[in-house]
């Protein structure tokens, strides 16, 4: 079992970092055979390490990511303002024109649009009750 102390001194011995109190500690340890194999585990997975290839990137990626980014999420805002006008307006007009008609087609019969809309019943007599109103 490798304690706190020996771990210190292997990840030292690793990164080159040795003193020369650490090299006659890594000297006396040699013969313990759990150190012995920490050590030569941490050297065989540092060379592993260093001589893997590194994933590459085709040229100027990180120029073209950031510039793509800036276009896509900071447009300007009276080009954002035009491109979803035609998106909003008219389903917005179309809307208001609905409402506006059933709103008049309602006031005919002297029912509120929402009620004629889903084909509610009429809360006014309820509410006159509640309020006190005589509709007599």
């Amino acid at each position: 079992m490798i304690n706190e102390k020996h771990q210190a001194l292997i990840e030292r011995a690793v990164d080159g970092t040795l003193t020369d109190d650490d090299r006659a500690a890594l000297a006396e340890l040699s013969s313990d055979a759990v150190f012995s194999d920490a050590l030569t585990d941490a050297m065989v997975l540092k060379t592993a390490l260093e001589e893997a290839p590194s994933p590459e990137f085709r040229p100027y990626f990180e120029a073209r990511t950031l510039a793509r980014l800036k276009r896509e999420l900071s447009p300007d805002s009276e080009d954002l303002l035009w491109r979803m006008f035609p998106r909003i307006s008219i389903p917005a007009g179309a809307l208001a024109a609905f409402l506006l008609w059933g709103n008049v087609a309602a006031a005919a019969d002297g029912t509120p649009i929402v009620e004629a809309m889903f084909g509610l019943p009429s809360a006014m007599p309820d509410i006159q009750l509640l309020i006190g109103e005589d509709n007599t």
